[in-house]
């Protein structure tokens, strides 16, 4: 058996990120893994241990809560892992929502004959 590379990938389970078992009977279960290794003489021994948690805590580690105001400028970020997504929340404040959430880039931010305003889309979003 080949050794785990040292560099684990920031949303592996290896890091920590939650994943989804699937049981016998259909049933989603999430859980976090914790993989260890323990040297015994010349091999090493894997341990993982498997921990349940509950689907809103494994999905909070995987996404990023936004306050915005009506013209799409985002005001407040919730608290997230950076290591999920490579950068340190603080570095989406006061920027604007197309510069981190791609469905929003190219809309004008007023109404134009090329579309809808960022403020109808994200109002469309909001009711829906």
């Amino acid at each position: 058996m080949q050794d785990m590379p040292s560099k684990i990938p920031a949303g592996s389970c290896r890091a920590g990120a939650p994943v989804v078992f699937i049981s016998k009977q259909r049933n989603q279960i999430p859980a976090k893994v914790d993989i260890s290794t323990h040297e015994q003489g010349e091999e090493n021994i894997y341990i993982v241990k498997v921990t349940p948690c509950t689907f809103p805590n494994a999905l909070s580690s995987r996404r990023i809560s936004l306050s915005l105001d009506s013209c799409g400028n985002i005001l407040g970020v919730g608290d997230f892992p950076a290591t999920v997504f490579g950068f340190p929340p603080a570095v989406l404040l006061s920027r604007h929502i197309s510069e981190c959430v791609d469905v929003f880039r190219g809309l004008p931010e007023r109404d134009g004959p090329q579309g809808l305003d960022t403020e109808h889309v994200l109002t469309t979003m909001v009711h829906k």
